[in-house]
């Protein structure tokens, strides 16, 4: 259907007038096209064409206002060529008569052969279809060599989604179509040159044809392309670098299991939206589903199934459809892998019946199970998993975890795979663990939270080797980068946790050593690890009161630190000791610089009227800070919280902070004092003064007939100021 599709060849009419003299030939084999007698005729059938593509894509449900973009493109490129008029599209005038106009007919036709024969073609092929032709539709005001590469891609998916292709075909379009993408967020990265949408096209196929003899890519024709794009010598290595990691085998079969994986997902949710809540009885119609669309597809590799056979959910683990789709692709001829080594970890353990061993190719991590000797059946390949193993092999696995030198395997991505599949059901959480190649110790951080949860790897309980794998822990802990996937109190249960196992162990060498981390971290007051540093602090409340009571005592503890530390450690202050809020509020009220911080004592309790036994509540020795930026804004904190200020806003108060340089302060006080002038002492009667004594010198009551001073420091102000 495709290759009846007739093109002009224009290189005909370029040979006859060869000859000429300062004309471009292809100038001249437009211009003698276009007074041949085929041109009418051609023209007719591609007008008709972009007519009726116009039509598709303003069919679509998201299309919004009915356009006319692909008979727009055909008023350009059928512009008559003479001797002073040209196309806006110039010699490339020529390229979209022989290309980019027989593939609108090969797109025309691929949608309406899928519209009429919809039982040959794969599920949802018109919508496809029709989605793609909308797509090309708003990327049509390029140039020349621009519009080329569209439609050629736009067929390209088109018949990669209506026909089924090959699994090889399959795989090849997606690598290629993953070189494509990330070139082009290459070019698009923070920082990168800028450039103008149209010339991005263009670029993208220089790094292609650049590219194209090392990662064996097709070349495009594009005469825009020019090799100054990829001249700079630091971008061909970072990009080679880029393509080079997603152009192995395991990386792109691993891309198309995960779609289509989401494809069944798609389809099973769409039944049960039709109340269809049985998937072993729907299966067989998922399983047909996904073979019209991709080809064969194992039932194991698609859907989770019990030890009975039956599927109980779609496959969340695109490892198994993964290696179904190598084994159909590695080998065949038109598909280019980037060459992976496979890699192998056998225990020296074995049973007389089959011999297991953890594989990995690239990325992808499995079990194989050999067959009995003697047999001819292929080895099982499984999801990796201590579940079948015996005691001593995971023992051995686990001993192999503290020599990684040693093997060829990376064991602890596998450890990491195995506590994946093998905790996900009771412990959920799990399955959201990253493994970070960088801190491939952080296996062992995994371990030690899976402890906390009572797990254990197959039939070996992990305790036995509790001071082991939990020191390594705790020795990562600070640099750790899966550790800020858990919570502060995920932390502080893993503390406590051991705090427990040392307090039952009757052996100090059974004992694991806590004492360093929890140093370490309550010193740290730079570290970025916020619920680590709060988990600290709070289980340091709760075991060791007496030190954390003295170090309450320290101004390192709230003005050393930034905001963010000094925030953390009054939360762990209030769930240890919120008694003592108050009290480390006023001791550190002079040296405080962020309102955030008085705020935070505030909100977990702390006090500001609280009456102590000797010098100024927490309130007045805030007002006592020498930074004016800092009161000033406390105030309007304090204000805007409905607190009231009343108290420190009288008279005397604020003429001491004038004295002081603080004029911001002073200034918004000004706002809540009665500002009736002081009288003159001299000018006072010898009335009697009534002292009103509650047990605190800043809380006796002064009063007087002649002026209502509120205090004694009022009535000290009020004789100094003679």
């Amino acid at each position: 259907m495709l290759a009846s599709v007739t093109a002009p060849i224009l290189q005909v009419y370029a040979r006859e007038h060869n000859a000429c003299n300062n004309v471009d030939p292809r100038i001249v084999a437009i211009q003698d096209f276009q007074k041949s007698p085929g041109y009418k005729d051609f023209k007719a059938i591609v007008e008709n064409t972009l007519k009726q593509l116009d039509a598709i894509a303003n069919s679509s449900p998201h299309h919004g206002q009915k356009t006319d973009r692909f008979q727009r493109f055909g008023k350009e490129v059928f512009v008559q060529v003479t001797g002073n008029q040209r196309s806006r599209f110039g010699t490339s005038q020529a390229d979209l008569f022989e290309q980019s106009c027989p593939d609108a007919n090969r797109l025309l036709r691929m949608h309406t052969f899928a519209k009429k024969r919809p039982d040959l073609v794969a599920r949802g092929g018109v919508e496809n279809a029709r989605a793609c032709i909308t797509e090309l539709s708003q990327r049509l005001d390029v140039c020349g060599p621009g519009l080329v590469q569209h439609f050629d891609e736009a067929v390209k998916t088109i018949r990669q989604l209506t026909f089924v292709p090959s699994m090889p075909e399959r795989v090849e379009a997606l690598r290629i179509q993953i070189v494509r993408n990330a070139i082009t967020e290459f070019l698009n990265r923070p920082g990168a040159a800028c450039k103008t949408i149209t010339s991005e096209v263009h670029q993208v196929a220089a790094w292609q044809n650049h590219f194209s003899s090392m990662f064996d890519l097709p070349s495009i024709q594009d005469v825009y392309a020019n090799a100054n794009f990829t001249e700079n010598e630091s971008e061909q290595v970072e990009l080679a670098s880029k393509l080079s990691a997603l152009q192995s085998g395991s990386v792109i079969s691993t891309m198309l299991a995960n779609q289509i994986l989401e494809e069944a997902q798609d389809i099973w949710n769409q039944a049960k939206a039709v109340g269809i809540n049985d998937l072993s009885q729907y299966c067989m119609t998922l399983l047909e589903k996904i073979n019209e669309r991709h080809g064969q597809v194992e039932p194991h590799t698609l859907m989770q199934l019990d030890d009975d056979g039956m599927p109980g959910g779609i496959q969340n683990d695109p490892t198994l459809l993964a290696l179904s789709i190598l084994e159909r692709t590695d080998q065949a001829s038109g598909v280019h892998f980037v060459k992976e080594s496979l890699l192998k970890w056998t225990p020296s353990h074995q049973n007389a019946y089959d011999n297991i061993s953890f594989k990995s190719r690239g990325k992808l991590n499995w079990l194989e199970t050999a067959p009995p000797p003697g047999s001819t059946e292929n080895p099982e390949v499984d999801l990796i998993s201590a579940e079948g193993m015996s005691r001593q092999q995971v023992t051995e696995l686990l001993d192999a975890l503290f020599t990684p030198e040693s093997h060829e395997l990376d064991v602890r991505r596998a450890i990491h795979e195995v506590m994946q599949n093998d905790w996900g059901q009771t412990w959920p959480a799990i399955k959201s663990k990253t493994y970070d190649e960088s801190r491939p110790e952080d296996v062992f951080v995994n371990l030690a939270f899976g402890m906390t949860h009572d797990q254990k790897l197959g039939p070996c309980d992990l305790k036995t080797k509790f001071n082991k794998l939990m020191t390594k822990a705790l020795e990562n802990f600070e640099q750790s980068t899966v550790l800020d996937q858990y919570t502060e109190n995920e932390i502080l249960e893993l503390l406590e946790y051991v705090t427990d196992w040392n307090t039952r162990c009757e052996q100090p060498q059974d004992r694991v050593d806590l004492t360093r981390l929890l140093t370490a971290v309550r010193y740290n007051h730079q570290t970025s690890k916020i619920p680590l540093y709060k988990a600290v602090h709070r289980h340091e409340w709760k075991h060791n009161y007496d030190l954390s009571f003295r170090k309450s005592y320290e101004p390192a503890q709230i003005r050393g630190k930034g905001t963010t530390h000094a925030l953390a450690y009054i939360e762990a202050m209030a769930d240890g000791a919120p008694h003592l809020l108050g009290r480390t509020l006023r001791r550190n009220a002079p040296a405080l610089t962020d309102p955030k911080v008085v705020f935070k004592f505030i909100e977990m309790g702390a006090n500001l009227y609280t009456i102590p036994r000797e010098g100024a509540n927490a309130l007045e020795r805030l007002i006592g800070n020498r930074n004016d930026d800092f009161v000033r804004a406390l105030l309007e904190g304090l204000v805007q919280r409905k607190y009231s200020i009343k108290d420190i806003a009288s008279a005397s108060s604020i003429q001491a902070l004038r004295t002081r340089g603080m004029t911001k302060t002073s200034a918004y006080l000004d706002r809540f004092c009665d500002n009736r002038p002081l009288i003159p002492s001299r000018c006072l009667k010898p009335t009697p003064i009534y002292l009103n004594y509650v047990g605190d010198i800043d809380h006796i009551a002064v009063f007087n007939e002649n002026r209502g001073l509120r205090d004694v420091r009022d009535f000290i102000a009020l004789r100094s100021s003679r």
